[in-house]
């Protein structure tokens, strides 16, 4: 489910980068953001809302887990976001 994530991305935010789903076992993952505007990259507060939109939508199917921001690199436009779950 999490890799139509960036389908999903690609149509909210057009032109506005990409976003990969990388798995990492059953229960782990991240999602890489390449390609972001400068402004969104920069904003550590559109991000955080970014994880926590994450985090409802994980709430909202009934599955507890986490989504957090691992890395930003606002120089190469990109975030890594870590997501956990469990089965």
């Amino acid at each position: 489910m999490l890799g139509w994530a960036s389908k999903m991305w690609s149509q909210i935010y057009r032109d506005a980068g990409t976003m990969e789903w990388v798995a990492e076992g059953p229960e782990a993952g991240r999602f890489e953001l390449r390609e972001l505007p400068a402004c969104v990259a920069a904003s550590r507060p559109y991000l955080i809302g970014i994880a926590a939109a994450m985090n409802a939508g994980l709430e909202m199917i009934g599955v507890e887990g986490d989504v957090q921001i691992e890395r930003v690199d606002v120089a190469a436009r990109s975030v890594t976001l870590r997501v956990a779950w469990k089965g």
